[in-house]
């Protein structure tokens, strides 16, 4: 985040409550004061420092605690913004993990067929060996097929 949209931040803050303002200007430096605010939370990401500010604007977020002096906002602010980024990239975390591995369980061979189709061609293909349309190694050559098409490994015991 900029300085300058830092500073937007405090003057909407300043405008709803100017004890915040007044609190700043009674320092000794109070340029100085507002700077090292703004260097305070110039590490978090604009959108998510103006979702902070804006629910304080809008009264969900009570800035001050009962024992919590003025000098506190700019932790505030830094603290609920660094939450909603830390929320955010678990949750993109966890997206990207539930993806990959899905991407493997398809490299594996899982999902890439439909399972009741299979079954539905094996039974049949069992049938035909029963009723004699196919010859043993026929039907062993039909189900090693049908392990290719659905890319799922033959159990040992077969």
């Amino acid at each position: 985040m900029t300085n300058d949209e830092a500073r937007s931040l405090y003057r909407s803050i300043f405008a709803a409550f100017p004890s915040y303002a007044e609190y700043v200007e009674r320092q000794a430096d109070p340029v100085a004061t507002l700077k090292a605010w703004c260097r305070l939370i110039a590490a978090c990401e604009y959108g998510d420092a103006l979702t902070v500010v804006d629910s304080i604007l809008d009264g969900k977020v009570d800035v001050r605690g009962k024992y919590d002096r003025a000098d506190h906002l700019p932790l505030v602010i830094r603290g609920r913004a660094q939450r909603i980024k830390e929320d955010r990239d678990r949750f993109y975390k966890t997206d990207a993990i539930a993806e990959r591995s899905s991407q493997v369980k398809k490299l594996r061979g899982r999902f890439a067929y439909n399972l009741n189709e299979l079954y539905k061609e094996v039974r049949a293909n069992t049938r035909r060996l029963d009723e004699g349309e196919i010859t043993v190694e026929q039907h062993a050559a039909e189900l090693l097929e049908l392990r290719r098409k659905a890319r799922v490994e033959t159990p040992r015991s077969v």
